[in-house]
């Protein structure tokens, strides 16, 4: 943040490209610029909370940013704009409940959690979760702009960190970790592990991993990866449970 001449506090994102092997800069871009809250510090507050992500496309020819509900593509040699992708937010969820005789009214906000583009091709995954429970990807053609599918997920424990989506290496297919237990209780024997099609949102796979799924990677040998999330207790769970799938017989290795 800065001090324009009349004394206003100016907030400024700014995308920087490296390259590390020079040690120097190569481009950058303002993405935006608004007014700041001064801190009793004296410092600049980010008037915007939510989270940023920032991709490159699967050629290297564009940098993908998304930044308070949309998606900016750039280019790579420059930062120079491409043009912007208005995301469709999945809308918040309110609810109530009794607490000692009396309602209380509670909102479920929407954020973000993970933004991944296809290995090949133009597709990007959003997942989206809104609350504990809800979850839905988006896909998008960034070739297009156009929004491809929804695919919305069974209710699940949506836990922050850990990588919950991940696209195969080869099929146009992305995997999502749907866990369907908080951490610190034992997992249901339910399918936690959904292979979608990008262009359908229809469900292709689906395997239960036995696990409170926290992170999953598929290889290029067409496997998938999926590693437990599981409370670390005093004398157990030290050393988190991996299973492996094929996914060419959908079975457990």
């Amino acid at each position: 943040g800065h001090k324009t001449a009349d004394n206003t506090n100016i907030f400024s994102e700014v995308l920087e490209l490296w390259n590390f092997r020079e040690d120097k800069i190569v481009a950058s871009a303002t993405l935006r610029s608004e007014d700041g809250q001064t801190e009793h510090s004296g410092a600049i507050r980010n008037p915007l909370t939510t989270k940023r992500f920032v991709r490159f496309s699967s050629d290297g020819k564009m940098v993908l940013v998304y930044l308070d509900g949309s998606i900016t593509l750039l280019r790579t040699s420059d930062l120079g704009f491409l043009r912007s992708i208005l995301t469709r937010v999945p809308p918040n969820i309110a609810w109530s409940y009794l607490h000692k005789g009396s309602t209380r009214d509670v909102v479920d906000k929407t954020e973000l959690r993970a933004m991944e583009i296809s290995p090949a091709g133009s597709f990007l995954a959003l997942w989206w979760v809104t609350g504990y429970l809800h979850g839905s990807v988006d896909f998008y053609d960034i070739s297009t702009g156009q929004r491809m599918a929804r695919w919305k997920a069974p209710n699940g424990w949506m836990l922050e960190g850990g990588h919950h989506l991940a696209w195969d290496p080869v099929l146009p297919l992305v995997f999502v970790a749907v866990p369907n237990q908080t951490p610190c209780l034992d997992p249901y024997n339910a399918t936690d592990v959904f292979g979608v099609d990008p262009q359908t949102g229809t469900t292709r796979v689906a395997l239960t991993t036995g696990l409170i799924v926290g992170d999953i990677a598929v290889t290029p040998g067409h496997e998938l990866l999926a590693v437990d999330r599981n409370c670390v207790g005093v004398l157990k769970n030290h050393h988190p449970e991996m299973v492996v799938f094929d996914l060419s017989k959908g079975k457990l290795v």
